[in-house]
């Protein structure tokens, strides 16, 4: 006969879960998109004209978590270049007119560098991604802030030895 089965820990284990899940996005996902970016800024630093220098030194990058309407967390990540080297790569990109003494005098053909290295860096991009999330996910606790402390006990004093089941044999 069963006294009792006692089983300790599952509001924390549940309240651990659902933190897992609200921070897997947050901080999980941000990472992972942050590994990303690593991948395609390497192959922009590769390709990137390299006149002065200039342009390398100024690449940057950031990654943001916000919440939607439609989904617990997004991620957003962006590398590139802020201000004249913005424009400087927009021109080396697309090509531009030159103009001299307020008359156009030619044009600069285009010299992409940025979209090759999108195209170039995307699966290994998308590679670094999806390791990293898993990372997080396979770290669980740790990484995230999620830790499950449940412990389980059982006393039956008064139980009877019930013997193994037999193994069924196969035809």
């Amino acid at each position: 006969m069963l006294e009792k089965v006692v089983v300790e820990g599952i509001n924390e284990c549940i309240d651990n879960v659902e933190n897992f899940l609200k921070l897997l996005p947050e901080k999980g996902m941000k990472k992972a998109a942050a590994e990303a970016l690593v991948v395609i800024g390497r192959e922009i630093m590769v390709i990137a004209p390299e006149r002065t220098g200039e342009m390398k030194r100024n690449l940057q990058g950031d990654v943001k978590t916000y919440g939607t309407m439609f989904s617990t967390y997004a991620v957003e990540g962006w590398v590139g270049f802020t201000g004249l080297m913005a424009a400087r790569a927009m021109w080396l990109e697309y090509g531009h007119r030159i103009v001299a003494f307020g008359k156009e005098v030619g044009f600069a053909k285009p010299k992409p560098f940025m979209r090759p290295a999108m195209i170039n860096a995307a699966p290994f991009a998308f590679e670094a991604f999806g390791s990293s999330l898993m990372e997080s996910i396979a770290a669980g606790g740790p990484n995230i802030g999620l830790e499950v402390k449940l412990g389980a006990t059982m006393d039956f004093p008064d139980a009877p030895y019930l013997p193994p089941a037999p193994e069924s044999e196969s035809v």
